[in-house]
């Protein structure tokens, strides 16, 4: 909200909101892991697809509230728009934290963690995405 309504700012105010914007695709990828591991092979695909799809209609359905609260609080505080979506954003980080932990059966395998880090493209593409 800071951010939108005192456009004189540094760069780096606005470097670390786009950092932290990251968060909701590590929480698409965990929605995605927790289908991987939780359904059966066959039907794996319609599971993942369904999930990527609703992941992908999120980005006008987020458009549209955003239009939907510039058009109800006005053009002069485009700063609400930042605060709703900073709720729904709570709101989701919170859900995740606390129903998207639940894989006992699955392990994280640490060699093999040390194994992609140290491969230079897993960093490349961590930057590029």
């Amino acid at each position: 909200m800071l951010l939108l309504a005192n456009p004189g700012l540094p760069l780096w105010p606005y470097l670390l909101c786009a950092a932290l914007a990251g968060f909701g695709g590590g929480n698409f990828a965990s929605s995605m892991t927790n289908i991987n591991a939780f359904y059966p092979q066959r039907l794996k695909g319609w599971a993942l697809g369904l999930n990527a799809g609703g992941g992908n209609i999120g980005v006008p359905m987020i458009q549209l509230v955003g239009l939907l609260v510039i058009a109800t609080a006005g053009n002069r505080a485009p700063y609400w728009v930042c605060a709703v979506y900073l709720v729904a954003l709570a709101v989701a980080g919170i859900g995740a934290a606390l129903y998207m932990d639940n894989l006992d059966q699955h392990k994280i395998d640490l060699g093999a963690m040390k194994a992609i880090l140290a491969e230079r493209d897993t960093w490349v593409i961590s930057l590029l995405y």
